[in-house]
């Protein structure tokens, strides 16, 4: 089951970007909602949430 939902994941976040291309603002702002949920709600989900946002955008 693990493997399929990361087959389905990646299979989703490249349609996705095919739809809506990725920008350097785009990914900073997504960074940046990240690590302000992860201040003001601190946990494992949100933290994992910053280091992928941040993955995206380097």
């Amino acid at each position: 089951m693990r493997g399929d939902l990361t087959e389905t994941y990646k299979h989703g976040m490249q349609a996705y970007a095919q739809c809506h291309a990725p920008s350097v603002r785009s990914l900073w702002e997504a960074f940046y909602s990240e690590l302000s949920e992860f201040s003001n709600e601190p946990s494992r989900d949100e933290a994992w949430d910053v280091f992928h946002s941040f993955g995206r955008l380097t």
